[in-house]
């Protein structure tokens, strides 16, 4: 049986970041996740992307589900933009070469 929950994933409010500033405010740093259950395995899903994670990870996103440097949160965040570039750079060789 699977099971879900969703977060709002974010960069904390407040101090340096005002409501005016841009990463404050864009959709690449504030955005809906999912941590999934199922069959025993546990995923997180963002911004397209699905990584399998271990249960404590699980844990650590759901108490703090902000994008700080040492969050698990922005762990997550930091592999999917690295599989996002490289699905980029793919996507870039396979239409140079059609």
């Amino acid at each position: 049986m699977m099971k879900h929950e969703e977060i709002y994933i974010s960069v904390p409010r407040g101090g340096l970041l005002t409501g005016q500033d841009d990463i404050a405010v864009s959709e690449e740093w504030n955005y809906w996740a999912m941590v999934i259950q199922d069959k025993g395995r546990y995923y997180y899903w963002a911004r397209g992307v699905s990584l399998e994670i271990n249960p404590m990870d699980v844990v650590k996103v759901l108490q703090h589900p902000f994008l700080t440097t040492d969050s698990m949160a922005f762990k997550l965040h930091q592999q999917i933009d690295i599989l996002l570039n490289l699905s980029g750079v793919r996507k870039a060789k396979i239409k140079k070469y059609e």
